[in-house]
């Protein structure tokens, strides 16, 4: 019984050791509020947007998160990036839902001030699809999911009297 206890303490120290290195070589995020995450085809990823209007695309422990798109046209890197004041939502976007439609690779984007969009597999700016339904505008987009069958993308419009801000 003392040896199997001497194996178990010695693979748990290996453990311990091991977990210390890769908490070491982790790049830290220099942004808030990740809403949503999604996977590519090819599995990478996460992508997660934040508060800045961004979306990031996790590149591995050695890169961290890197910007991959965004929603709005108006946003630039100085005013926008690691700004959480939701004041700056028009200009920076937010976006709070995000999903693949794996046939094409594209990635679509729920945004809280620029509607449904769309980007390519190579990110950058996304194309605006819709900022209304049924003569009214949205008010507050969130969740998002594509039907990986179908096509079709789901998402929400989580209050039809409340914005974002």
């Amino acid at each position: 019984m003392t040896k199997l206890i001497h194996v178990i303490l010695i693979f748990s120290l290996a453990y311990v050791v091991r977990s210390d290195r890769t908490l070491n070589t982790f790049k830290i995020l220099h942004a808030s509020g990740p809403e949503a995450i999604a996977f590519d085809l090819t599995g990478q990823g996460p992508y997660t947007g934040v508060s800045d209007g961004r979306v990031l695309k996790y590149e591995g422990p050695g890169i961290g998160f890197v910007e991959f798109a965004h929603a709005s046209p108006l946003r630039t890197k100085e005013k926008c990036d690691g700004t959480d004041d939701p004041n700056l939502g028009p200009i920076c976007g937010r976006p709070f839902g995000v999903g693949f439609n794996y046939r094409t690779g594209e990635l679509y984007i729920a945004d809280a001030f620029f509607g449904l969009c769309k980007v390519g597999p190579d990110g950058g700016l996304a194309e605006q699809l819709a900022t209304s339904a049924e003569g009214g505008p949205f008010k507050w987009l969130d969740g998002l999911d594509v039907d990986s069958t179908t096509e079709m993308v789901y998402f929400t419009d989580i209050s039809t009297k409340y914005t974002f801000r």
